[in-house]
C-alpha cells in the first residue's frame, strides 16, 4: 500500500521565489502532498497563491489551505464558508474558546489549529472533544510551536498537547500535525512530527496517523463538503 507524507506551510507575504524554495525543501524532506496556507479574507488571497504556484515544476502535490482568524462566532462561521468554496483545506485559528466551540459544530472545517494558542489551558473539553468528532473536524498542533518556545513556555505548551492527545485518544477525534513553517528552514520532516506526537502520549502508529491518513482524509472530504447536496457527514439533501 503506497502512503503519502504530508506538511501544511503558511505562506503569507511570501514571493514566488521563496514558495519554490518551500517546495524544493518539501521534497528533500520527503513530503508527497504539502498544503501552502495564506490567512483568509477574501478569494483573492487563495487566487494570489494560486497563480503563484502555477509554474512550479515540482513532483509533489500542492494543494490549497486558508486559515480563518476571527475574534466572534458569526464572521468566522461566513469566513469559513466562503473559504471552503475555494480552498482545499480550512483551518480556524485556535484561541478563542466561543469561536472553537463554533468551528467543532461546523463539517465545512477541516483542523482548528492550536486551540490552546494565547490560553492557559488547552482551549478543548471532552464537549468539545465530542462534537468535533462527530463533524470530523480534526485538532491540529504546529511543529515549530514547540522548537521556537522555551522555558515555561514550551513546557506549557507540551502540557496542553499531552492534553489534547488524551481527548482525540478517547474521543477518536481526528489529529494531525504539521509544521507550519513561513520559511524553508522552518520546515521538517514528517516523521519528525510524528515523533513530537509518540512524545506526547501517542502510539507510533496513531502518530503516524495524524501526518499520513487524517491529511488524507482531509483531502478526499474536501470534495464531498463543496458537493451542492451535502448537508453535514452521512447527510444529503434529495435531488428534486
Amino acid at each position: 500500500m503506497v502512503t503519502s507524507m504530508y506538511d501544511c506551510i503558511r505562506v503569507d507575504s511570501m514571493d514566488t521565489a521563496t514558495i519554490e524554495r518551500c517546495v524544493t525543501r518539501a521534497e528533500q524532506l520527503q513530503v508527497d502532498v504539502c498544503f501552502l496556507s495564506t490567512t483568509y479574507s477574501h478569494k483573492t488571497d487563495l487566487d494570489t497563491v494560486h497563480s503563484q504556484i502555477q509554474d512550479i515544476d515540482t513532483n509533489i502535490t500542492l494543494k490549497l489551505g486558508a486559515i480563518v482568524k476571527r475574534d466572534k462566532a458569526q464572521p468566522m462561521t461566513k469566513a469559513v464558508k466562503s473559504a471552503r468554496e475555494h480552498a482545499d483545506m480550512v483551518m480556524v485559528a485556535g484561541g478563542n474558546l466561543v469561536v472553537q466551540s463554533h468551528a467543532c459544530r461546523m463539517p465545512e472545517v477541516d483542523v482548528i489549529d492550536t486551540p490552546y494558542a494565547g490560553r492557559k489551558d488547552s482551549g478543548m473539553d471532552h464537549v468539545l472533544a465530542q462534537t468535533a468528532t462527530a463533524n470530523n473536524v480534526a485538532i491540529g498542533v504546529h511543529f515549530n510551536d514547540v522548537q521556537y518556545s522555551y522555558g515555561k513556555r514550551r513546557l506549557f505548551t507540551l502540557t496542553h498537547i499531552r492534553t489534547l492527545v488524551a481527548l482525540c485518544q478517547k474521543y477518536q477525534t481526528p489529529y494531525i500535525c504539521y509544521s507550519l513553517a513561513t520559511s524553508p528552514w522552518e520546515m521538517h520532516s514528517p516523521r519528525d512530527m510524528a515523533a513530537l506526537l509518540n512524545i506526547t502520549g501517542m502510539s507510533v502508529q496513531e502518530a503516524l496517523h495524524a501526518v499520513i491518513d487524517y491529511p488524507e482524509a482531509i483531502t478526499e472530504r474536501s470534495e464531498t463538503v463543496n458537493l451542492q447536496d451535502f448537508v453535514r457527514p452521512g447527510i444529503r439533501r434529495e435531488s428534486s
